[in-house]
């Protein structure tokens, strides 16, 4: 038997969403570290093309296998991905051999994320070295 669903209070329904929408706003956001960097660096930047056909980009199957090494259930990387899209730091497309199911690249604001992280654990690193 199916369990009855409470009804959602009024302006509780989209506070998940409000926040990453606040997040975005004031350009700093809450990214789980080092995975969602993970999906961030293997991710082809939106635009980036194959053999100047179609668009170069990765399917959440392909992110799993490849980028995570099946370490992490889909289910959690469903989630990172929805967050990540949410947050407009990637881009959902289909493309040709996908079978409908979306491919993602990396948007500029994601590579700015994505290059800050980089230039920190940069700067940790040569300050662990000294």
């Amino acid at each position: 038997m199916p369990r009855e669903r409470k009804p959602v209070e009024p302006g509780m329904q989209s506070e998940g969403h409000a926040s990453i929408k606040a997040q975005k706003a004031s350009g700093e956001y809450r990214l789980i570290d080092p995975l969602d960097y993970i999906i961030l660096g293997y991710l082809n930047p939106i635009g980036e093309m194959f053999a100047g056909l179609y668009p170069l980009a990765h399917t959440a199957l392909q992110i799993q296998r490849e980028a995570l090494q099946d370490h992490i259930t889909m289910q959690v990387l469903a989630s990172r991905l929805s967050t990540l899209h949410k947050m407009e730091l990637i881009e959902g497309l289909v493309t040709p051999g996908s079978g409908g199911k979306n491919s993602y690249q990396r948007t500029p604001e994601g590579s700015k994320v994505l290059e800050k992280w980089r230039a920190t654990k940069e700067t940790e690193k040569t300050e662990e070295e000294s």
